[in-house]
């Protein structure tokens, strides 16, 4: 989750454009003040010195804004107002992000327990539940992990409906967890209505491509390699519509489809799929010396010296060309990124 920029007016909790300007450092000098206006501009100041840094990756300097955001509130509107509770969920998202969890999960609670006793149901209550699972993940406690994923839905289809890329994002996340509590029915399904609401609302993007590749993955592991190459294909389908013939997450994915093939004993298919993926690469610049290029160069050479398509150990990677498909990461917030769990 990104931290929120904030409206601190009696009634608007959510995200907002951001009223700084400058470097983000105006926050710097605000005190308590007696006008209400004032102390509201400061406020909102401060915040936005702390979404900056965050951005920035200076994850200290914007926990120092918004705990200075947070005492303003405080005395200006107790301890348990909505305003006080999105501020929370932001220094619990930085902290998560610098690797701090357990002082995460604090504040992260305490923002949903003030938000709760608010009856407040909007995004910031959505991006918590989403950090709390992360968390919960973290720590190899996905139980937890899915049932405050099944409430973030639950938040997330009352504020917006079921077609938005927060609901994609959520329903990704659920077949994530679904992955490691070894459901692996279940995350198909997850996966798959994640699909068709990612289709809906943004067409055949990367993240299609990204769900395309986890489902992919889910059929092999069960022994399906027909089904796994058919929607592999299809995410490679996309990926060449998107960045054309010669990109490297192309290759990766032609790799990708090669190994399938040599799982179903598809010599040929297999050998035209690995010498496609290497002459892109090769055409990127990559060397001999390049993971990806003697991953395919072992695969080439064991594929030439079996003269028949012995077991090679399966690995997928991802559509960026980095590691394993079968390493899931769940995504954080509303689709701005992800993180492995």
């Amino acid at each position: 989750m990104t931290p929120r920029n904030i409206d601190h007016t009696d009634h608007a909790v959510g995200e907002i454009m951001m009223i700084g300007a400058g470097n983000g450092d105006h926050g710097a000098g605000y005190l308590p003040r007696k006008d209400a206006s004032k102390d509201r501009r400061a406020i909102n100041e401060l915040t936005n010195s702390g979404v900056l840094y965050h951005q920035r990756g200076e994850y200290d300097q914007a926990i120092r804004y918004f705990r200075k955001a947070l005492k303003l509130q405080r005395s200006q509107r107790g301890g348990d107002h909505p305003t006080v509770a999105h501020t929370l969920s932001n220094i619990g998202s930085v902290l998560f992000h610098k690797g701090d969890s357990d002082e995460a999960m604090s504040y992260l609670k305490e923002s949903l327990r003030i938000s709760k006793g608010c009856c407040q149901v909007n995004l910031v209550v959505s991006d918590t539940l989403t950090n709390i699972a992360n968390i919960h993940s973290v720590y190899g406690a996905y139980d937890d992990a899915y049932v405050a994923l099944v409430e973030c839905l639950e938040v997330q289809e009352e504020l917006v409906g079921d077609s938005h890329p927060c609901i994609a994002d959520t329903l990704f996340n659920l077949g994530v967890v679904q992955t490691k509590r070894g459901d692996t029915d279940s995350s198909i399904k997850h996966f798959q209505d994640a699909l068709v609401v990612a289709r809906t609302v943004m067409g055949d993007s990367t993240n299609v491509v990204h769900i395309l590749e986890q489902i992919s993955t889910l059929q092999i592991q069960r022994g399906n390699y027909g089904e796994g190459l058919q929607y592999m294909r299809e995410a490679l389908q996309i990926l060449i519509d998107l960045l054309g013939n010669e990109h490297v997450n192309v290759a990766s994915c032609w790799y990708n489809v090669g190994l399938i093939h040599l799982q179903l004993n598809q010599a040929f298919e297999t050998n035209h799929s690995f010498v496609t993926a290497l002459g892109i690469y090769k055409k990127n610049g990559y060397d001999d010396y390049h993971p990806s290029v003697q991953a395919l160069r072992q695969s080439i050479d064991h594929l030439d010296q079996s003269g028949k398509n012995n077991p090679l150990e399966i690995g997928l990677r991802d559509g960026s060309g980095r590691g394993s498909c079968g390493s899931i990461g769940l995504k954080i917030g509303t689709g701005r990124e992800k993180s492995s769990i």
